[in-house]
C-alpha cells in the first residue's frame, strides 16, 4: 500500500513513510531469519511454556494477596503492601543486572563498588 507522491506531505515526511513501508515489507523476512534456527525456536517454546505455567500461578496468588490485603487490617500491613509494590518501583532490568552480578561467580563487582567508597561494613 503505497501513498501517491505529493499526497499532502512534505518531502521529509514522504521519505519517512517510504522507509517505514520498506521496513514493513522486510519485517516478515527478518523474523523468519531470526526465529528459524533450532536454538531460537527452542527458546521461544520454553518462554511460551513458562509463561503458560507462571501466569495462572501468579494470577492465583496475586488475587488472593490483594483480597487479603483489602479485607483485613493487621500489624505490618503497610510493609506487606510495600514489599508487593517493589517490582513496580524497581526496574526489572536493574534487578536482573543486580541478581546476575550477585549470582555469577565470574563477575566480580567489588572493585567497582570499592572505588565508589562502599565497604562491606566489617572493615574490609
Amino acid at each position: 500500500m503505497s501513498l501517491p507522491p505529493g499526497a499532502g506531505m512534505t518531502e521529509p515526511v514522504q521519505r519517512i513513510v517510504a522507509a517505514a513501508q520498506l521496513a514493513c515489507r522486510r519485517t516478515p523476512l527478518l523474523y523468519t531469519r531470526v526465529l528459524l534456527p533450532r536454538v531460537n525456536l527452542q527458546a521461544v517454546k520454553m518462554t511460551l511454556a513458562l509463561t503458560a505455567v507462571a501466569t495462572p500461578i501468579n494470577a492465583l496468588f496475586g488475587i488472593r494477596a490483594a483480597l487479603f490485603l483489602a479485607r483485613n487490617d493487621f500489624p505490618g500491613k503497610p510493609l506487606a503492601i510495600s514489599i508487593l509494590d517493589l517490582p513496580f518501583s524497581i526496574s526489572p532490568v536493574i534487578t536482573g543486572a543486580m541478581l546476575g552480578c550477585g549470582a555469577c561467580s565470574s563477575i566480580n563487582i567489588m572493585p567497582v563498588v570499592r572505588r565508589r567508597g562502599v565497604s562491606r561494613g566489617n572493615g574490609s
